[in-house]
């Protein structure tokens, strides 16, 4: 009975810390990284011209976990879009955070992200005329926000699925005056996360 005694403190000092030692197993936990990335394709509207296009977009990204569930990332972009007439390819990078909910260990980690971007995008468009086509280029601002969750295939890897909506600001110093356009985008984008922990 007196040896039971004396190791209920260390019994309970041991389960006190137990919430610790499970929140440093998880994937999410403060201190780790995040090597990831996701694709898809999507649908888009042109806020003043109402011309819709179909692009593929390809999102690389770089993440560390400041805390717990919180992630700061650091975003590139690859993107080829093509309408009737004309074709876009525009890159971007920028940086973001996702956070994601659950502490212990888990099959399914569901998250929300957002990003800015900042990026130019090369545009080209066919014209019945001599040499068939006309360039121009254009910078742009995009943001992006996403839900979705990521499952877990292996202790350190995920397949992930996001629903997203993103708008694209485009600033084209090609003629005079200035043109602007607006983009918005939504869809389904899935992806692989490699968890570094």
């Amino acid at each position: 009975m007196s040896r039971l005694r004396c190791r209920l403190p260390l019994l309970f000092a041991a389960a006190s810390f137990m919430p610790v030692l499970h929140a440093q197993d998880a994937p999410t936990g403060g201190s780790s990284w995040l090597i990831g990335g996701s694709a898809s394709i999507q649908r888009s509207r042109n806020v003043e011209s109402e011309i819709t296009s179909t692009s593929l977009d390809l999102n690389p990204q770089l993440g560390y976990f400041i805390a717990t569930g919180l992630a700061l990332t650091a975003n590139l972009r690859f993107a080829r879009s093509t309408a009737e007439g004309a074709s876009s390819t525009a890159w971007g990078v920028g940086p973001g955070a996702s956070y994601y909910f659950g502490r212990a260990p888990r099959t399914l980690y569901p998250y929300v992200s957002g990003r800015i971007l900042w990026g130019r995008d090369r545009n080209t468009v066919s014209i019945p005329l001599p040499g068939g086509e006309l360039t121009s280029s254009s910078t742009n601002w995009l943001w992006r926000v996403a839900g979705g969750g990521a499952l877990m295939l292996v202790r350190n890897a995920a397949v992930t699925g996001e629903l997203f909506f993103a708008r694209n600001r485009r600033t084209s110093r090609g003629s005079e005056p200035v043109a602007r356009s607006t983009d918005e985008s939504y869809g389904l984008a899935v992806g692989l996360s490699i968890f570094a922990y």
